[in-house]
């Protein structure tokens, strides 16, 4: 209930601020208006009888500068109601205008006794990502960026939220913004090395304060690797007030991709057979995370599932895998094709065929990092895999952007292709704060 009336609130205030100088406008254009009938009233009840239309008008405009606002009575009703709104109008302007030039200085001032709101360092896909869906929800966001003519600031303030520009990784910015009495800081820097100090700065300045409610320190680690190490040395996620955990983009788009399309086998008796297309960080995580399902599900009898892993660095990427996860060869079997991109080998796809020519795969994942080359894959793949109904996972972006081309008027032909915004899925606060 609180959330949805927090909610209510944000949406108004969204929608009072796009019309609000509309609002002031009409408020204005009907004191005028009303003065001048008004005055022409005035001067026909008291006889004034030189006045003339010009007359009436300036002593209208006169209104909101509060100087002609008296007159002997009798005061036409319509006079009346244009002093008033004249004088509303004036006070409206004037207020609107103060915050509009002070307004950001007034909200950084109130930061200093800022409690329980949400501070997100860094400004990027990731940061205005979050930032713009947390103010949606009604919260209180306060967001560090170290470059003053950072393109994505205006969003940011149109969003509602207070930037300050300074380096989160300087204990004396953190205090700044009062991240130790924060309820979230969030750390989204491009540099891993930023948001793992950002966690070690907050985590020194709630110490310093035993009192007050725990702070939760979220941070990016774009290195999967090395996220999953931290995460091994933070098992309890607790350091006196605060907590702090980590998460990783390109783990949990793999982990959204596996959700779109589960890994199974089209037939009972048939050897599940996937390709992974792109061996970057997140098709590396897809390949770990459903091996790791099925060392879980391991049956010494039964076939393991096979990989296609299809990559410029095929090979490399495969022998990486094992390093980091020696028991990947009990959990399936991994066949890499080294491709380069636009290979004549891919847009033949007769790595999805059986030597008999028979289609051959279950579910297949693209993984590139950009949305126009995934996008492109995916198609190539799915001239070959459609008419037998074969999913395929699409890693783009945002669910927005060239995944809509997949839901609009010719959406009947891409059933089977199902389009995963990895950035909305990693950073979305609700899963954020969730598992925080």
């Amino acid at each position: 209930m609180a959330d949805q009336k927090r909610r209510r609130r944000t949406t108004f205030a969204e929608w009072w601020a796009e019309v609000h100088w509309y609002a002031l406008a009409g408020l204005a254009a009907a004191a005028f208006i009303l003065g001048v009938i008004g005055f022409r009233q005035w001067y026909a009840v008291h006889d004034v009888t030189d006045a003339t239309l010009a007359d009436a008008v300036y002593r209208s405009l006169q209104l909101f500068t509060l100087e002609s606002g008296s007159a002997e009575t009798p005061v036409p009703l319509a006079l009346n109601i244009a002093r008033f709104l004249a004088i509303m109008a004036a006070l409206y302007g004037a207020t609107a205008a103060v915050l509009a030039v002070f307004g950001e200085h007034l909200s950084r001032l109130r930061i200093r006794r800022a409690k329980g709101h949400t501070v997100v360092c860094g400004l990027g896909d990731r940061g205005l990502h979050i930032t713009e869906h947390l103010r949606q929800e009604g919260r209180r966001v306060v967001v560090v960026e170290r470059a003053e003519d950072a393109p994505l600031l205006d969003r940011v303030r149109a969003a509602g939220a207070v930037p300050v520009i300074g380096d989160a990784t300087d204990p004396a910015v953190l205090r700044k913004v009062r991240a130790d009495r924060a309820e979230y800081v969030i750390a989204v820097c491009p540099e891993d090395g930023d948001n793992a100090e950002i966690a070690v700065r907050v985590r020194e300045l709630a110490s310093g304060t035993s009192a007050g409610p725990p702070v939760t320190v979220i941070a990016h680690i774009y290195d999967t690797e090395l996220c999953t190490l931290l995460r091994d040395r933070t098992p309890d996620g607790q350091a006196g007030r605060v907590r702090l955990r980590f998460f990783n983009v390109p783990e949990s788009g793999a982990r959204a991709m596996l959700d779109a399309v589960p890994p199974v086998a089209r037939a009972a008796d048939h050897t599940l057979h996937i390709v992974v297309v792109g061996m970057g960080k997140l098709g590396r995580s897809l390949v770990t995370m459903a091996a790791a399902q099925w060392l879980a599900d391991y049956q010494p009898d039964g076939p393991r599932p096979r990989v296609t892993l299809i990559d410029q660095g095929a090979s490399a990427k495969a022998d990486l895998l094992r390093v980091r996860f020696p028991q990947i060869d009990e959990a399936c079997e991994l066949v890499p094709l080294t491709m380069p991109k636009n290979a004549p080998e891919f847009e033949s796809g007769t790595f999805l065929y059986t030597a008999a020519g028979a289609l051959d795969v279950d579910a297949v994942y693209v993984c590139p990092d950009d949305d126009v080359h995934s996008l492109a894959a995916a198609l190539t793949i799915q001239r070959h895999t459609h008419d037998a109904g074969v999913p395929i996972a699409v890693r783009m972006t945002r669910e927005g952007g060239l995944a809509t081309l997949l839901a609009g008027e010719q959406a009947d032909a891409f059933t089977d292709l199902k389009a995963v915004g990895v950035l909305d899925r990693a950073c979305d606060p609700d899963t954020l704060l969730g598992q925080a």
